[in-house]
């Protein structure tokens, strides 16, 4: 039941290369494969190459148009940019994505399906430690604007909306392990829970993982080491029990941003809300419900936390909570709690 995807090679890469892929995948063996990505962080490729913007977004039009003379059904992804943010004073490898994406959106607006960026908030440098759970919980502050501002560049750019996608991301970009905030810790399974709501929140149309599974001489991405779950595995069963009608929440104050605090709901197919509460501090919280439109009642609870996770019992009910308009919300720290009111 995956849904896969394929990327095709940009750089060096040739139009007939690119349709040949499609021909063998979906004309010749009958995969069906419906996304293709068009190139891999071509903001990334050595600056003696002579992959300018401009080149960048010719050449993603010739492979695209390649491929869709094969395939007219396939969805087409691009640029692939790693490192794209809102704009920022002094931050030079960011406004080479920017580069990057304007010239991709002015060139290729009318083609592109889904518009994809790549994220990854730490290190800074390969010469910066892990991030502390402070550093890391604040990092998911910065997917908001970051989306808003993709989403205002495409307007700008092609006049209209286009779909996006985040189709790489991960707390940390390398190697390093055994942190307190690397991927492979609790921190980073409550990163990867508010990161997903930020993209449902924000509408994406897709986003991937980096990566299902990775050994140690890949580094800690993996929701898997061999066959052995990572803590971030367990934030996907909370989420297949997530409603698929978005409804709005917030937690903290009229800007809803509590300084460690999320909250996310939405309504499953047989009614029931359901609302996702992360705590990324290392103190509980308490916080006082508001509910607009429903009666309340009694909510079966799912939690993610230390205990739970190294139990392997995510999936397991936690128990029941009566939640009600004005009713206390008490979160563990370090934790990740839904509650499925019918």
């Amino acid at each position: 039941g995956a849904e896969p995807s394929i990327h095709v090679r940009l750089r060096e890469g040739t139009p007939e290369a690119a349709a040949e892929m499609v021909r063998y995948a979906n004309v010749e063996k009958g995969y069906g494969v419906k996304y293709w990505a068009v190139g891999n962080e071509p903001n990334l490729y050595p600056p003696d190459e002579v992959y300018t913007p401009e080149k960048i977004a010719a050449d993603w039009r010739a492979l695209a148009e390649a491929m869709l003379a094969v395939d007219p059904d396939i969805v087409l992804l691009g640029p692939e940019v790693t490192g794209y943010m809102p704009a920022m004073p002094g931050n030079t490898f960011g406004e080479e994505a920017r580069a990057v994406m304007r010239e991709f959106l002015e060139v290729n607006g009318d083609l592109v399906d889904i518009v994809t960026i790549h994220h990854y908030p730490f290190p800074a440098s390969p010469e910066s430690p892990p991030p502390t759970i402070d550093e890391l919980g604040g990092s998911v502050l910065l997917w908001d604007p970051m989306l808003a501002d993709l989403k205002a560049m495409i307007r700008e750019t092609t006049g209209g909306d286009i779909p996006i996608g985040v189709t790489e991301f991960n707390a940390n970009w390398s190697k390093q392990a055994g942190g307190e905030a690397t991927p492979d810790s609790i921190p980073g399974a409550l990163w990867l829970a508010d990161v997903l709501g930020r993209l449902i929140r924000n509408q994406a149309a897709v986003g991937t993982q980096f990566a299902l599974q990775s050994g140690p001489v890949i580094g800690p991405f993996g929701l898997f080491d061999r066959a052995a779950a990572r803590p971030q595995y367990y934030v996907y069963p909370l989420y297949a029990r997530f409603g698929s009608e978005l409804v709005y929440a917030a937690a903290g104050g009229p800007a809803g941003e509590h300084p460690t605090v999320s909250a996310y709901a939405a309504r499953d197919d047989a009614g029931a809300l359901t609302l996702l509460v992360i705590n990324r501090g290392q103190s509980p919280a308490k916080l006082s419900l508001s509910l607009a439109g429903h009666p309340g009642g009694t909510a079966q609870v799912y939690r993610l936390d230390t205990q739970r996770v190294a139990a392997g019992t995510v999936d397991a009910p936690a128990g029941t909570a009566e939640l009600s308009d004005g009713a206390t919300i008490e979160m563990p720290p370090l934790s990740a709690t839904l509650y499925v009111l019918p």
